[in-house]
């Protein structure tokens, strides 16, 4: 059978795809090179050539989160339909998949966001500025506690609920999350 000639960007997305899949199934400690590249069915050298090592598809894979939940939430503001959008976009925060490969990466010592260069939070600021009219400043501390609360809320949230007595279901979750954006409109 003739071997399937892909572009880098398609190797990239069929190693990050595997990388995924085996990260949500097994955890971090299934990343290694020859266990992506058995899941993907491509040679372990195309993934070292791509992205370097485990490290780095780790990195990749949460660069891919970051930036789809920026775009998410950069898309429900330009179409100002946070009521509904903004859901999905804390969920995918606050998910427990997104808390552990972040704790994940930075005990590995790497950032767990896309480059500061792509200044990705600023287009954040400057659409909801644009959309509220909001002092910038307290936009900017806005968007600070909603994420530092989410990336909580992704490591810690079950542990933490249980300690309270609260059941840890998509329906408390949704309930903290209204109520922490109740404190946004004022």
């Amino acid at each position: 059978m003739p071997r399937k000639r892909r572009s880098r960007a398609e190797s990239k997305e069929l190693i990050l795809a595997a990388a995924q899949s085996l990260l949500l199934e097994k955890g971090p400690e299934a990343l290694k090179v020859a266990h992506i590249a058995k899941r993907a069915k491509i040679s372990h050298p195309l993934i070292l050539h791509h992205l370097g090592s485990a490290d780095g598809v780790l990195l990749a894979l949460q660069e891919v989160i970051a930036r789809d939940i920026r775009n998410q939430l950069l898309d429900s503001i330009e179409s100002f339909s946070l009521e509904d959008d903004i859901f999905q976009v804390l969920s995918s925060l606050s998910s427990s998949n997104s808390g552990r490969l972040m704790a994940w990466l930075v005990v590995r010592g790497c950032s767990p966001f896309p480059p500061a260069e792509e200044k990705g939070l600023l287009q954040v600021l400057e659409l909801l500025y644009q959309k509220t009219g909001r002092d910038k400043g307290e936009l900017g501390q806005m968007i600070l506690l909603m994420l530092f609360t989410m990336y909580g809320e992704a490591m810690f949230g079950e542990e933490l609920r249980l300690r309270l007595g609260v059941e840890h279901t998509e329906e408390t979750q949704k309930r903290f999350q209204i109520w922490l954006l109740s404190l946004f409109s004022n």
